[in-house]
């Protein structure tokens, strides 16, 4: 383009310095955007995965927790390791 001013180029197989540094621009902004969802989209697949571990681990605890009421209730006060409380 000869007169310097941006916009399409009298010739169309010479691409001017606006349409090769929007070109530059848009490449560049759409790699950070793909990127930056790719980047959230892993970040919440390991959420996930945390999550369903977190669960499991509060199921044993809870049938840990279970077994060992059943357990107080069926010791006799003179087998327990700990006195109980006045």
């Amino acid at each position: 383009m000869a007169d310097g001013k941006p916009g399409p180029s009298a010739d169309q197989n010479e691409p001017n310095s606006y349409d090769v540094r929007m070109t530059a621009f848009m490449g560049e902004s759409l790699r950070g955007m793909l990127l930056n969802a790719y980047a959230f989209g892993t970040i919440g697949s390991i959420a996930v995965l945390a999550a369903w571990v977190m669960l499991g681990l509060a199921l044993v605890m809870l049938i840990l927790t279970v077994l060992g009421f059943r357990h107080l209730r069926r010791i006799d006060e003179k087998e327990a390791i700990f006195e109980p409380a006045a």
